[in-house]
């Protein structure tokens, strides 16, 4: 737990750097306000990954427990 919040409260600067180069379409789910992550990070984020795709399902941290059905729906279309 230590090592995640460590890099979640102070990333490694270079890890910014490499999003530019997946390629691959990557799905981003944000919970919204109710959520514990700062969802500006999450829009930042999906914003400089070429094929960056962020939803949002405003039910907090955990999407696919407190809405299951919508969570189901979003990774369905989205290919998974």
């Amino acid at each position: 737990m230590l090592a995640t919040d460590a890099q979640l409260n102070e990333p490694d600067p270079a890890w910014r750097e490499g999003l530019a180069a997946i390629t691959s379409p990557t799905l981003i789910l944000a919970g919204g306000a109710a959520s514990h992550l700062a969802q500006e990070r999450l829009s930042w984020m999906a914003d400089r990954l070429p094929e960056g795709h962020l939803v949002t399902i405003g039910t907090g941290h955990e999407i696919h427990a407190s809405r299951p059905a919508e969570f189901l729906t979003v990774i369905r279309e989205f290919g998974i």
